[in-house]
């Protein structure tokens, strides 16, 4: 008998529970209203190294390497030359402003340079 309340007391407790989270999450979707986009552009100061390297992204491909670390993405208005090291200001943007998330094959972010602070040989 024990069992049997226990099972009905949980029962109810879960049904409670289940109802709190559904009515969570429909005020939840209900209060979200289009806006700007919750990501707002950023001017980052970069290294760029001087030369590309192999490296996989949807495939095989030739990346820059900033900061250290590969970098699949392009530099919109950046004239890449080997042998030279870069410091370079750049803005990342939210590349897909009218949607929730960005395709699974690209970047959520955009870059544009806005100013190659200096170019020097490679040693």
């Amino acid at each position: 008998m024990t069992a049997i309340l226990d099972f009905r007391l949980a029962q109810r407790h879960g049904c409670w529970l289940a109802t709190a989270l559904v009515t969570m999450l429909a005020t939840a979707c209900i209060s979200m209203e289009p806006g700007p986009s919750p990501v707002e552009s950023v001017v980052l100061e970069v290294t760029v190294g001087p030369e590309r390297v192999e490296c996989v992204g949807v495939g095989p491909m030739q990346c820059l390497v900033v900061d250290g670390e590969l970098f699949y993405d392009s530099i919109e208005g950046f004239e890449y030359e080997e042998a030279y090291v870069y410091r370079i200001r750049m803005e990342r943007y939210d590349a897909w402003p009218d949607l929730e998330e960005p395709p699974q094959d690209a970047s959520a972010y955009g870059y544009r340079l806005v100013e190659v602070v200096s170019q020097m040989p490679a040693e």
